[in-house]
């Protein structure tokens, strides 16, 4: 084990907070910086959904093919706002050399490599953190409503078992067997029977943390205006207060990572995938949903021990930072719903927009950065924080430590772009 450092941790969010946990278990003086407090960005609107069974990259030749007619469809699962695309140009130039098939070959091996991992440190961390109670261990059911569509997923299929996903396919009959009120345009469905959700995503990035802070982690909800550095060192972060000082730095702020970095030479191709969700109330599934064709899931949640309800969520934005909300992509979420679940009375309870941090090849970016000794980056997660958090923080920890990690990083290094 390395000397105890102090660590300074930019942003708490899941990441984050997994990255400080892992860090803090080393026996490190450890410091989360945000300036919104725990869980307040994607932390706390995401689907809730540990999806181990996610086995391909988003950056493959088939969504290639589909995005010009996706700038035609505003209703489209992924969607790009009208007038940005210029914008983004050079992202999406990179997003089309990332989908060569020996790209995504390299991309599914480390999602997957990821994955196994994640299969054993999730329970593990639900039972040493007492999160039991925030857990819905009931299944996902993924459904088509057309058997083209379900045979174009065959290839996904295939990498899913490869990748050790468990799954049996279902007819319409026992779809509505498990989900009462499916609507009959249902016609397959892949039933993945030990997937689990959580049930209020905020709440086990919270309690995370509590445990974090009970082990004498702490908080400063301050801002980070810099990393410090000196040389080619880092010498902690600088906030209103002045200069915190460190041996390492994390960053895990998500989209907000790409200016820090670049402040310090570190160029990280970054975008904010924009991403709604809708709650509504509704009860008499435990299982989540996910509707291949339509791009969106529901979510069975409890939030602050509240009534039961289901989260709407994933469709995809992509736009200039700053721009205004398109709420519109959560109506159209609404609607999806209510064309699964014709029977139910749904109404829109309340609604959420936040910005996932995406690289290119929608792979993560988590390892050392060589630009400068001492930084260490941890972002990048897009749709897949929450499920890869637990994995990316101990990934992080065993390089701060000096140690070789469990599996081939390469993929994920952040020195890739």
């Amino acid at each position: 084990m390395t000397p105890r450092q102090k660590i300074a941790v930019i942003g708490a969010g899941i990441i984050g907070v997994m990255c400080a946990r892992a860090l803090r278990d080393k026996g490190h003086s450890v410091t989360l910086f945000d300036p919104a407090g725990v869980a307040n960005g994607c932390s706390m609107g995401n689907a809730g959904y540990i999806a181990v069974d996610e086995a391909l990259p988003m950056a493959r030749p088939d969504v290639l093919k589909r995005v010009p007619s996706m700038m035609r469809d505003k209703n489209a699962p992924l969607s790009i706002r009208a007038g940005d695309f210029g914008h983004l140009l050079p992202w999406f130039m990179r997003f089309a050399w990332a989908t060569r098939p020996t790209q995504v070959r390299r991309g599914a091996k480390a999602l997957g490599d990821m994955f196994a991992l994640t299969r054993d440190l999730w329970p593990q961390i639900m039972r040493d953190s007492g999160l039991n109670h925030l857990v819905q261990q009931k299944g996902m059911l993924k459904v088509y409503e057309s058997m083209p569509s379900f045979q174009k997923g065959a290839v996904e299929r295939d990498a899913q078992r490869q990748a050790g996903a468990k799954f049996s396919i279902l007819n319409s009959h026992e779809c509505r067997e498990i989900i009462p009120g499916l609507s009959e345009n249902i016609c397959r469905a892949v039933w993945l029977d030990d997937a689990y959700h959580f049930i209020d995503p905020q709440m086990v990035t919270r309690q995370l943390a509590e445990g974090f802070f009970e082990e004498g982690g702490h908080l400063e909800e301050l801002a980070v205006h810099k990393i410090a550095t000196e040389g080619g060192c880092v010498k902690g972060v600088i906030t209103q207060k002045g200069l915190h000082d460190a041996n390492a730095v994390v960053v895990a702020a998500g989209h907000q990572s790409r200016d820090l970095l670049q402040a310090i030479g570190v160029k990280m191709p970054l975008v904010a995938e924009r991403g709604y969700h809708a709650m509504v109330e509704h009860q008499g599934f435990d299982a989540g949903v996910t509707s291949i064709d339509r791009g969106f899931l529901m979510t069975p949640m409890r939030i602050n021990g509240g009534k039961d309800s289901l989260r709407l969520a994933g469709t995809v934005e992509f736009a200039r930072h700053g721009q205004t909300e398109t709420w519109s992509r959560a109506e159209r979420l609404l609607e999806n719903a209510r064309a699964l679940l014709p029977q139910a009375d749904l109404k829109v309870s309340s609604r959420w927009m936040g910005s996932r941090p995406t690289l290119p090849d929608f792979l993560p970016a988590v390892g050392k950065a060589q630009a400068k000794d001492g930084l260490f980056i941890a972002c990048g997660h897009q749709h897949l924080g929450l499920t890869l958090s637990a994995i990316t923080g101990q990934l992080i920890s065993t390089m701060i430590e000096g140690d070789t990690p469990p599996i081939d990083v390469s993929a994920i290094d952040p020195n890739r772009f």
